[in-house]
């Protein structure tokens, strides 16, 4: 199976005493079973447990982490202008509608049980999707792409996401302790935007950057009577060791081009086989944005057969 091809993989690839922590969150994951705890200090609230089928042992846990402590995160705010104003260019000159990739798609575009919670209306734009950079969106957006460069950010995704208004996001987990998520404010109607994790609530700030635990259940609201957009990213846990970095992106790779494992893995349908078929529907058959969705999802549905979801 796939599953045990990567197990193997790891195990030659890395010394599995570096990598101990990724071979066993691999193993939990590929077996099915999921954390699901109450965060220390005996709090009662249902808001403050940790659930996660990707889960390393060992990361600390922190609702808000202090973003001025990365270098990172400093230079992200010390540039926010620079996001904003190119944001704002290619929204109003109208180039993302005819240029852009996957312009604005919604969960409801991939609903499953794991994004139901956000609502219809949460769009997103990609940038970089599990370290794989968007060859359109990255031309559009060059100075975003490039400060993400330069600073240093240690980002597995990267997208704009949008939050219309009056609108919210149901209480939720995303699955992964291993990331962090971040937020630079981009639009934001201050003092109307609010995003709680656990038991602590907080505004978004335009030009201000916020990292949080999303393995821990939260949830969001614009009360505002305009949208929000702000630009979002998945980040590596800082407490994890370059070798287990290094060692999740390997999984990662092979979850997309299952080619690199020797032998092969067997699979049913590997996800590039997936994509091939679903791109395989005639021009007549729908618009260029109905195909790349239909691509996406039969993508999406291959890897999550073969691995249950990971990351």
């Amino acid at each position: 199976s796939l599953a045990s091809a990567i197990d193997d993989s790891l195990r030659s690839k890395f010394n599995p005493a570096d990598i101990q922590r990724v071979i066993g969150s691999w193993r939990r994951m590929a077996a099915g079973e999921e954390h699901d705890a109450p965060l220390p200090g005996g709090s009662t609230d249902p808001m403050m447990r940790q659930q996660a089928n990707s889960f390393i042992d060992g990361l600390p846990v922190t609702l808000f982490h202090d973003a001025t402590q990365h270098s990172w995160a400093r230079e992200l705010e010390a540039h926010a202008h620079v996001v904003e104003d190119e944001f704002c260019s290619v929204i109003e000159g109208g180039e993302l509608e005819r240029r852009g990739n996957n312009v604005w798609i919604g969960l409801g575009d991939i609903r499953d049980e794991t994004t139901v919670a956000y609502g219809p209306e949460w769009r997103t734009l990609g940038l970089l999707d599990r370290g794989v950079w968007d060859p359109v969106n990255t031309k559009l957006f060059p100075r975003t792409t490039a400060l993400l460069h330069d600073s240093g950010t240690p980002c597995v995704e990267a997208f704009f996401a949008k939050m219309p208004a009056e609108t919210s996001i149901q209480a939720h987990s995303d699955g992964c302790n291993f990331h962090l998520t971040s937020h630079l404010g981009i639009v934001v109607p201050e003092g109307k935007c609010w995003l709680k994790v656990g038991e602590e609530q907080r505004f978004w700030q335009r030009g201000k950057v916020m990292l949080f635990d999303t393995s821990v259940m939260h949830s969001a609201a614009n009360e505002a009577p305009t949208d929000r957009y702000v630009l979002m990213l998945r980040v590596w846990h800082p407490s994890l060791s370059d070798l287990e970095v290094e060692a999740l992106s390997w999984i990662f790779k092979c979850l997309d081009d299952p080619a690199l494992l020797a032998p092969v893995a067997e699979v049913s349908e590997t996800p590039a086989r997936a994509t091939a078929r679903a791109k395989q529907v005639p021009a007549k058959g729908g618009s260029r944005q109905e195909r790349r969705l239909a691509a996406k999802a039969a993508k999406k549905k291959a890897k999550k057969a073969a691995t249950a979801g990971f990351g």
